[in-house]
């Protein structure tokens, strides 16, 4: 690969193409009520466009949709820069009639058995059978302390009566 026939990103045009993509970003937040919106480029289809009704249009055709940060080729990414520079690149709303028709083609691919967006990882213990399920695994439930009124008396008395006659019959003796 020849570095001389590419153009090469300089550090104000790379600064530039990312403030350009935060900008890009702002938008979608405006569009959704102000929700702060986290973009998953992974399940876009399914995260932000079917649930929230927001498309970018203008995307550069040739290019999938994913983060600007992994694009690798520098014309790719300079193209991109360029169509959020100019503006041709932006989030719109889709119209209830869109979102619809959106809607039903994922139905659609869902019933096909096509995996729309990369499924969730699952857990490292699924299918395996967790404790207390059943009664005897049950974790033990807290004793009941009883009420102070209803304690008893200690068994032996605090004081013990002692008479002085044993000691005076003793000394008289």
């Amino acid at each position: 690969m020849c570095l001389h026939s590419t153009p090469q990103l300089r550090s104000k045009d790379y600064s530039e193409a990312t403030v350009k993509v935060q900008q890009f970003r702002d938008p979608a937040r405006n569009e959704s009520l102000q929700r702060d919106i986290h973009i998953n480029y992974t399940n876009f289809d399914t995260a932000i466009k079917e649930k929230l009704g927001i498309d970018p249009r203008g995307w550069p055709e040739d290019m999938a949709f994913q983060s600007p940060t992994s694009i690798n080729d520098l014309n790719a990414l300079l193209k991109l820069r360029n169509s959020l520079k100019d503006g041709s690149c932006r989030w719109f709303r889709m119209s209830p009639c869109q979102r619809e028709e959106y809607n039903m083609q994922l139905t659609a691919c869902h019933k096909k058995g096509e995996v729309v967006g990369k499924p969730q990882k699952k857990c490292s213990d699924a299918g395996v059978p967790h404790k207390r399920k059943g009664k005897e695994n049950r974790r033990q439930s807290k004793r009941v302390r009883g009420s102070g009124l209803s304690m008893q008396a200690p068994k032996s008395a605090e004081f013990v009566d002692s008479s002085d006659k044993e000691y005076t019959s003793e000394d008289e003796a």
